[in-house]
C-alpha cells in the first residue's frame, strides 16, 4: 500500500542529504553568517559538535517577522525565481538546512537586527517550535545546536570517532576562514587550543596564516584573467614541495568546492618544475559569473558543473605557467646570476590571443604563435629528404670548424665527463655539472616542439631496412595512422599482428620498436596534454643515455645549445638539467668555512 510520508519523516530523510555530520551543520551556519554580512564570527563546540555547537556573528540579524520562517522547509530570503540563479551571489539559497536541523536537534536562535534595540529568541526542539521571546543581545545572530542526531541513533552509528569529527569541524571552520580574510574568526573547543584568524588585508596574508608559513619567501602568488573569469593562486613554491599529496584548497566565488579536474589543472601547471608528480600546497580562488556554473548539483553545494569547463581549465594552466615561468627565471637569476638572460613574462593573461602563448618552454610547451589543431596538427609539409643517418655522431655532432663558428662571449667551457653521465663545465669563475641525458632530452624536445608548431608535423626519414615490430592489436595504429604520420612515422601492416616501420622522425636516434608501442598506449589513453607528452617521450627515447660515451665535440655542442636557449633548467619530465657548484659549497667540503 502506498502511503504519504509524514512531514517529520520527510525531514529525517532529508537530513541524510543535507546534514551528514556535525561539520555539515557548521558549514550551513557559517554560510548564513557570511551571507548576513558578518565581520566577526565565533564558533564554540563541545562533544565533537554532537553535544553542542554554537555559531554567533555580528551580522544583519533577523527581523521578528522573518524569524518564525527560519525553521520552515524551503524558506529563504536569497532566491525567489529561477532567473535568480544567473545572478546568485549568496552562499546559501536552498532554504533546506535550518528546517532539517530543527527536526534533528534542540535548536535555539538569538537575533537582533542592526537597526533594532530589541532582540528575539526562538526555540525549536526536534520539530516543536515555541513562541518567539524578546531578549537582550547585541546586533547579529547566535545559533545553538544541542544534542544533534539524538532522535536518529542510526545516523550516530555512521559517524567517526569524536576526535575525527572534531578534526572535520576545525577543517570546515578553517576553510571558510581562509576564503574570507575580511572577517575575524575564532574557534573554541574545550579539548583544543582556541584558534583565531584576525581580519587580514589580503588573501596573501590569510593564506600564509592558514598554512602557518614561517618563511614568506617560500611562497608565491599568481593572478590570471580571461574576460569575466579571474583567479588568484597563492602557494608554496614548487622547489619546496614534497612527493606526497598535500593540501590544495579550491574556492569558487569564495565557496569551498571539490573538483578533481581543477586539481588536475593545478598539478598540470606544475609539470616541468617538479621532479616527481606532486600536489600543490596552497589555495586557488576562482571568480566567475553565476550564470557560467551550477552549484545546485547536490544539497551540500560542494560539487560544481561549469558551462565551459575547458575555458576554466585553460585559464588555470596558462595563468600559473606564465607566473611560474617568471618565478623560475627569478630563481635562476638568484642562484646562477648571468647564466642566461632573464625574460619577463606577465602573470596575467589579458586576452585570448596572449593566453594562447602563455605556456612557457619551462613547462614542456614552448610558446608559439601557431598552435596545434585538434588531436595533432594536420598541416601538410613538403616531402622530407630520405637516407639521413640515425646515429648521434652523424645527426648531432659538429665539426671543430662549425663549433668554432659559434664562439660566444662568456660561454660554457667544457672541462670533462664524469662516469659517462655528467658533464663538468666552467663559465667564468663558476663550475656547473650537467646531466647529459636530461640536458639532451630537453634540447631535443624544444626542437621537436618548434618543428611541429612551425610545420604542423615532424620531418621524417626513410629507413634503409624496415623494422618489424609486433603489437597486440593491429587496429590500434590504424585508428591513429594520420597522427603517427604527423609525428614523423610511416607504417604498414606486417603479418597478422605486426607492423613495419618504414620511416621515423629525423631526430629519433634509437629503438623505434620500443618507442612506438608506448606512443600507441598514450594515444589510446586519450590523456590531457597528449602532444606535449608524446613529444617528451620521443625526446626521452632519442636522447643520449647515462653511461653513453660522447666526444668532446658533442659535449661542447650540447653546452652551446643550452647556452643559446632560455629556460632549459629542467627536462620535460621535471628533472633538473644542471647544478651549480658554488665556491662556498666547495669551501665547506674542505672545511674552509
Amino acid at each position: 500500500m502506498i502511503r504519504k510520508l509524514s512531514p517529520a519523516l520527510i525531514q529525517q530523510i532529508a537530513a541524510g542529504e543535507v546534514i551528514e555530520r556535525p561539520a555539515s551543520v557548521l558549514k550551513e551556519l557559517l554560510e548564513n553568517s557570511i551571507d548576513a554580512d558578518a565581520r566577526e564570527i565565533k564558533v564554540q563546540s563541545e562533544g565533537a559538535g554532537l553535544l553542542r555547537l554554537c555559531v554567533s556573528d555580528d551580522g544583519l540579524g533577523i527581523s521578528e517577522g522573518d524569524l518564525p520562517l527560519v525553521c520552515e522547509a524551503h524558506a529563504t530570503s536569497k532566491l525567489q525565481a529561477m532567473s535568480d540563479f544567473e545572478s546568485l551571489s549568496s552562499m546559501g539559497f536552498r532554504g533546506e538546512a535550518m528546517g532539517v536541523l530543527a527536526h534533528i536537534s534542540e535548536l535555539e536562535i538569538w537575533t537582533t537586527p542592526r537597526a533594532s534595540e530589541l532582540g528575539f529568541r526562538l526555540k525549536n526542539f526536534f520539530g516543536k517550535q515555541t513562541p518567539i521571546e524578546v531578549c537582550e543581545r547585541r546586533s547579529g545572530t547566535e545559533v545553538q545546536v544541542v544534542h544533534l542526531f539524538q532522535n536518529l541513533p542510526v545516523r550516530q552509528k555512521f559517524l567517526k570517532s569524536a576526535s575525527a569529527e572534531s578534526r572535520r569541524l576545525l577543517q570546515c571552520f578553517r576553510r571558510y576562514a581562509l576564503a574570507h580574510p575580511e572577517i575575524t574568526w575564532s574557534y573554541q573547543d574545550p579539548d583544543r587550543k582556541r584558534e583565531v584568524f584576525v581580519a587580514a588585508s589580503s588573501l596573501w596574508d590569510r593564506v600564509l596564516w592558514f598554512f602557518d608559513a614561517n618563511q614568506e619567501s617560500y611562497w608565491w602568488q599568481a593572478e590570471g584573467q580571461d574576460r569575466d573569469w579571474s583567479l588568484v593562486f597563492v602557494a608554496l613554491k614548487p622547489r619546496y614541495l614534497k612527493a606526497s599529496r598535500q593540501s590544495l584548497q579550491i574556492f569558487l566565488n569564495r565557496r569551498p568546492i571539490e573538483d578533481r579536474r581543477l586539481e588536475f589543472a593545478v598539478r598540470r601547471a606544475y609539470e616541468g618544475y617538479t621532479e616527481h608528480p606532486q600536489w600543490a600546497v596552497g589555495a586557488l580562488f576562482l571568480e566567475g559569473p553565476a550564470a557560467d556554473f551550477d552549484v545546485n548539483v547536490h544539497p551540500t553545494k560542494a560539487e560544481v558543473r561549469f558551462v565551459d569547463a575547458d575555458r576554466v581549465f585553460s585559464l588555470i594552466v596558462h595563468s600559473l605557467r606564465a607566473s611560474l615561468s617568471n618565478l623560475h627565471s627569478d630563481h635562476q637569476a638568484e642562484t646562477s646570476s648571468g647564466l642566461r638572460r632573464e625574460e619577463n613574462f606577465s602573470a596575467i593573461s589579458s586576452s585570448s590571443a596572449s593566453s594562447e602563448s602563455l605556456a612557457s618552454s619551462s613547462w614542456g610547451e614552448p610558446s608559439s604563435s601557431k598552435s596545434a589543431r585538434g588531436f595533432l596538427s594536420a598541416e601538410s609539409t613538403s616531402p622530407t629528404p630520405a637516407g639521413e643517418a640515425l646515429s648521434l655522431a652523424q645527426t648531432q655532432a659538429w665539426t671543430q670548424t662549425e663549433i668554432a663558428s659559434f664562439a660566444l662571449p662568456e660561454c660554457f667551457e667544457y672541462l670533462a665527463a664524469i662516469d659517462c653521465t655528467y658533464l663538468l663545465a666552467r663559465k667564468q669563475e663558476r663550475l656547473f655539472l650537467f646531466d647529459q641525458h636530461a640536458l639532451h632530452e630537453r634540447i631535443l624536445y624544444e626542437a621537436l616542439w618548434k618543428e611541429h608548431q612551425e610545420k604542423g608535423k615532424l620531418q621524417s626519414q626513410r629507413l634503409l631496412f624496415p623494422i618489424q615490430i609486433s603489437i597486440l592489436d593491429s587496429g590500434d595504429w590504424m585508428e591513429k595512422e594520420k597522427d603517427l604520420e604527423d609525428l614523423g612515422f610511416e607504417l604498414r601492416e606486417w603479418g597478422n599482428s605486426g607492423l613495419q616501420v618504414l620511416a621515423v622522425p629525423s631526430l629519433l636516434k634509437r629503438q623505434p620498436e620500443k618507442l612506438l608501442p608506448e606512443l600507441l598506449d598514450m594515444m589510446a589513453a586519450g590523456k590531457e596534454s597528449l602532444l606535449r607528452d608524446l613529444l617528451a617521450t620521443m625526446a626521452c627515447h632519442s636522447a643520449i643515455r647515462a653511461k653513453d660515451p660522447i666526444s668532446n665535440q658533442e659535449a661542447e655542442r650540447l653546452l652551446r645549445q643550452f647556452d643559446s636557449e632560455d629556460a632549459l633548467g629542467h627536462c620535460p619530465h621535471g628533472r633538473p638539467t644542471f647544478i651549480e657548484l658554488k665556491a662556498s659549497e666547495l669551501g665547506r667540503f674542505f672545511h674552509r668555512t
